[in-house]
C-alpha cells in the first residue's frame, strides 16, 4: 500500500505530504496513542506511517474517496470514454 510504500522511503505516508517521517529517538513506544486535546485514542502502529495525527486523518479520508473498481471496468459517468 501506499502509506508503507512512502513510510520506508522516510516520507509521510500522507500521498498529498511532502513532510518527512520524525526520526526515531530510540526509546520505546506504547501501542497506542492517547490524545487528550481529540479525546481518542489512536494505534500507534498505524500514526508511525505519518507525521503527524492530522496526516494520518486525511489520508483515511482520502482513501475513503477512492472507488476500489478499476476506471475501465467503472459503468456511467464515471467510465472512460472510447
Amino acid at each position: 500500500d501506499v502509506e508503507t510504500e512512502r513510510a520506508l522511503d522516510g516520507q509521510c505516508g500522507n500521498p498529498r505530504c511532502a513532510g518527512k517521517l520524525p526520526k526515531p529517538d530510540g526509546r520505546s513506544r506504547g501501542r497506542y496513542h492517547f490524545s487528550v486535546a481529540d479525546k481518542r485514542v489512536y494505534d500507534s502502529e498505524g500514526l508511525r506511517r505519518f507525521c503527524g495525527i492530522e496526516c494520518a486523518r486525511t489520508s483515511r479520508e482520502y482513501a475513503a474517496g477512492l472507488s476500489v473498481t478499476a476506471l475501465h471496468l467503472r459503468e456511467g459517468e464515471a467510465a472512460v470514454q472510447r
